[in-house]
């Protein structure tokens, strides 16, 4: 078995309601995963979520293939099929996101479930209180 399947990770929770959100997201949107951590520690994480089947394998991007958030975005559009820039949204929860999809010419959707409060997260297009939320801010 792979050390980090035998790693403990109790520290490791889903957003409340993450799962009926990704799930109404998933029926109108291609979601991909798009992350500053190793590919294996993503897939891990999603698995012990419960989150998997929403992130195919060969999509998204991850902080081992590229330092910066933009040049993710450019490879995470790539594996999708190079959808139009004005079809894609990163979501995420850092100022280094934000600024990652203005980098590369897309809107952000902050949410303040991380470490960042609101203001820090203001250069978003919009700012959440819960990954709840999402849907209706994609509408």
């Amino acid at each position: 078995m792979p050390l980090l399947e035998r790693t403990p990770t109790p520290h490791w929770q889903a957003a409340p309601h993450v799962v009926e959100t990704l799930d109404e997201l998933a029926q109108d949107h291609d979601l991909a995963l798009l992350t500053g951590n190793p590919e294996p520690v993503a897939r891990a994480r999603m698995r012990r979520l419960g989150l998997d089947r929403f992130f195919a394998a060969g999509t998204g991007a991850f902080g081992c293939e590229a330092e910066q958030r933009a040049d993710l975005v450019d490879l995470a559009r790539r594996r999708a099929g190079d959808p139009r820039l004005s079809e894609l949204v990163l979501v995420g929860d850092t100022p280094r996101d934000i600024e990652g999809a203005h980098e590369a010419g897309i809107r952000a959707i902050a949410v303040t479930t991380g470490e960042y409060e609101r203001a820090e997260l203001a250069g978003a297009e919009h700012v959440l209180g819960a990954l709840s939320e999402l849907p209706n801010a994609l509408r």
